[in-house]
């Protein structure tokens, strides 16, 4: 049954990988566009920043169509590496809210958030695991957390989307809700489906 699913999850996964890398860059160059503001150095830092993230994400989709792979792993891992940890760290943060008296709809997002965030960590265990044992039982663990979490993902997302148009936070609270919970995560497993999933 998961060996079928992965099966399914593997033949379209260039492509999706490719279009989720795409949806990556357009969204981090629009909400690194957003940040721009302030005084000098404040407006001079966010131009590098916004530079950095063009590059960063861009050259992923661009070595996708070059067929260059290798560098496309070493990018990828890079950029995964850091959003693992830096989203990971934040949501687990947002415990917080668990506790909170601000209504029941923050208590969600603190118990999904800490859900997220601890799908995610169970995955890099696995991966570490599947690197030193290399057994194929491994991996369809890594697979089904990996859906698991996207699961998780969704559901934070129509939580914090929900929580900005109450707050009428704007567009930019609404792209990032969408970026951070569920294109990168999708893009991630199609990414890791097509970088290091042998033909099945």
């Amino acid at each position: 049954m998961i060996e079928r699913m992965m099966e399914a999850f593997k033949r379209p996964s260039r492509l999706i990988f490719l279009i989720g890398s795409v949806a990556v860059f357009v969204l981090e160059t629009i909400l690194a566009f957003s940040r721009i503001d302030g005084g000098f150095f404040q407006v001079f830092t966010g131009i590098i920043i916004l530079l950095a993230t063009m590059i960063a994400t861009g050259s992923i989709p661009v070595l996708l169509i070059l067929r260059k792979d290798e560098a496309v792993k070493l990018i990828f891992n890079i950029l995964a590496l850091y959003w693992l940890i830096d989203n990971t760290l934040g949501d687990l943060r947002m415990s917080v809210l668990v506790y909170s008296e601000f209504g029941a709809i923050h208590v969600c997002d603190g118990v999904f958030s800490v859900l997220f965030a601890l799908s995610f960590l169970t995955i890099i265990v696995i991966i570490v695991v599947q690197y030193i044992f290399k057994e194929a039982a491994v991996a369809k663990v890594a697979f089904v957390t990996f859906l698991i979490a996207i699961l998780f993902g969704l559901v934070l997302m129509i939580i914090e989307l929900a929580i900005d148009s109450r707050a009428n936070f704007g567009w930019p609270a609404y792209f990032s809700d969408i970026l951070t919970n569920f294109v990168i995560p999708v893009t991630l497993l199609f990414g890791v489906m097509h970088l290091y999933v042998n033909d099945l």
